[in-house]
């Protein structure tokens, strides 16, 4: 059978553009430089290389797991095989990737395509049927040994816009099979790109560090001024006087050529007087391991900046393999008085290198000591707090450091339950610091008097800086307590999200559709978020695409299950995170 990509495939098509109307597949253009690398591989687009983002590039609690090709904001481009191999799986998801494709090769490596908006037909057809066997809005869905081979420059999918995207692109990866270890392909030559700029140096600051009571405790960081002194090269304007021991933190970003957008850094070397004593490469990484991000950075600073904020230290709790040649964890002391030279240096994925040079002089430590207040919590043991109603439990090794843990109780809120549409049921209780990154889960649990009426919704709310209330889940327990497991530190009260989910049809009553016309719903919630959604065509399941950057859910209508002529009822449920359902229901002609 051909494998084809287009309108002949018809509702058997597993994605499309969410959701206008379905994009016909683009001519190739032709690009500059080599089509195959090397390695075997060939870029997966044939479109000028460039980039809206970069491997590894620091993201919200992860690094970037691949690179990102722009499309020319368009959807529709053929997106081609890396190399021959085989589909093994795709993936569905209203958020993240998207429509996705893993292909494995057999060299050992899996190349993976996300954000796309059709599948080639065949995928197409197969994922419709699993689909409905499965009663699967969303998921991953394996094929069988050898059902879908591909080789090298087939077109396997068109370019879109699904999942976790605010634009049209295309998100693509080379793993280790085996492992399924993301790698950056740039960096180890498997695909190159046209770049000759080098990193941008753009702060550099010094953290003091002392320990107290066997806690570490940091001093709030120290800018200092520099200045460019030639394309690459950078040097303190001063030299910079650092007391006692303390670590150097690098902000930094990087271009390529022909696009603004900000890219991340491959490789930072630091060396007192020319030995190294920190070292920082990131060749790839694994999944489980992606949130050690937060403890690469400094986190204070990353939070608030689109810079990439490197600290050049090693925390305790970092178990992230990419640090070399670190002396020290990355720390440095310089005798009162004395001086040394210090070169650091930013390297991106295709070997342009930054440097900055400074001269330091050693200086007597400050006394850290008052920082150092609450409960010291020790990073290697579950910790326990409970407080004015509120409970908190630290499981050993969720913190990347031991701190000295603070909690209190605020009386006067700071959050507008009223713009929030929610009924508070708490005080507010600031929980440590946002300033301090988690890496897994603490529970939190409030103990408060919740009427009867509103027990089953109640949820715990996050007060954000501007005092903005946002839905941290848990749930109402026998115990009188409101318990949910949150990942970050911050402010937290107990609410009730009383009203339901908003849906509303972007069509007419009994609208007359043709095969392939998409049925698409605008939601909405006040809080808690929309956590479920279902829909029936004349009483039977059928698959729904979500969009969850719109926030819309769409029904295509299908010959195969649908007589033309007649009037059939759709029926559309929603449910939030805290329980509260809607349901809708109409006709529709086919």
């Amino acid at each position: 059978m051909k494998k084809t990509i287009g309108k002949t495939a018809g509702c058997a098509l597993a994605a499309c553009c969410l959701f206008s109307a379905s994009p016909r597949p683009e001519a190739a253009v032709p690009a500059a430089g080599d089509t195959v690398a090397r390695s075997g591989f060939r870029h997966p687009i044939d479109a000028p290389r460039l980039l809206a983002g970069s491997f590894a590039e620091m993201r919200t609690d992860h690094f970037h797991s691949g690179v990102d090709y722009k499309t020319g904001g368009r959807e529709g481009m053929p997106v081609r095989a890396a190399a021959g191999g085989e589909v093994v799986r795709v993936s569905i998801a209203p958020g993240g990737y998207g429509y996705a494709l893993y292909v494995a090769h057999p060299d050992g490596y899996t190349t993976v395509y996300a954000h796309l908006s059709r599948f080639r037909d065949d995928i197409a057809r197969w994922v419709k049927l699993r689909r409905r066997e499965l009663r699967m809005n969303s998921g991953s869905l394996y094929p069988r040994r050898g059902q879908f081979p591909v080789a090298a420059g087939e077109t396997i999918a068109l370019s879109g816009n699904t999942g976790s995207s605010m634009g049209p692109h295309l998100h693509f990866e080379i793993r280790e099979t085996a492992s399924q270890r993301t790698l950056n392909f740039p960096a180890l030559g498997m695909l190159r790109f046209t770049d000759g700029i080098p990193p941008l140096i753009e702060a550099l600051h010094y953290v003091e560090v002392d320990t107290v009571g066997g806690i570490p405790v940091h001093a709030a960081p120290v800018s200092i001024p520099l200045r460019r002194s030639e394309r690459g090269r950078y040097e303190a304007v001063d030299t910079v006087t650092l007391t006692g021991r303390g670590y150097f933190v690098l902000e930094a970003s990087d271009r390529k050529d022909g696009v603004n957008n900000t890219m991340g850094i491959y490789r930072i070397r630091e060396r007192v007087e020319g030995r190294q004593v920190f070292g920082y490469r990131m060749d790839g990484f694994a999944f489980d391991r992606t949130r050690y991000c937060n403890a690469v950075v400094y986190y204070p600073i990353q939070r608030r900046s689109r810079n990439e904020v490197f600290r050049l230290a090693v925390l305790e709790g970092n178990r992230l393999a990419v640090y070399d040649s670190v002396v020290s964890r990355g720390t440095i002391a310089v005798p009162e008085g004395e001086t040394r030279r210090v070169g650091i240096e930013a390297e991106d994925d295709s070997g342009n290198v930054s440097l900055l040079e400074l001269v330091v002089r050693g200086a007597p430590a400050r006394d850290l000591s008052a920082r150092a207040q609450g409960v010291p919590a020790d990073r290697r043991r579950t910790f326990t707090r409970y407080r004015d109603g509120l409970r908190v439990v630290m499981p050993r090794e969720v913190l990347y450091e031991s701190i000295y843990y603070r909690q209190s109780r605020r009386e006067t809120p700071r959050g507008n339950a009223a713009a929030a549409k929610v009924v508070r049921l708490s005080p507010e209780y600031e929980v440590h610091s946002s300033d301090v990154p988690l890496h897994g889960y603490i529970t939190l649990s409030i103990d408060c008097d919740v009427p009867a009426a509103l027990r089953g919704r109640a949820v715990l709310a996050s007060v954000g800086d501007d005092g903005r209330l946002s839905s941290a889940g848990g749930r109402w327990s026998a115990e009188g307590e409101v318990s949910g497991r949150v990942r970050r530190f911050g402010t937290y009260c107990a609410v009730a999200d009383t009203v339901p989910p908003r849906i509303a049809p972007l069509f007419a009553e009994a609208v007359q559709t043709r095969e392939g016309e998409w049925l698409t719903f605008s939601l909405g919630d006040n809080f808690s978020g929309i956590a479920s959604w279902s829909a029936a065509v004349d009483g039977a399941w059928v698959p729904l695409e979500r969009d969850v950057i719109r926030n819309r859910v769409a029904y295509v209508v299908c010959r195969e299950e649908l007589a033309p002529g007649e009037r059939h009822t759709l029926e559309l449920e929603v449910s939030d995170g805290a329980g509260n359902r809607t349901v809708w229901r109409g006709t529709f002609r086919r």
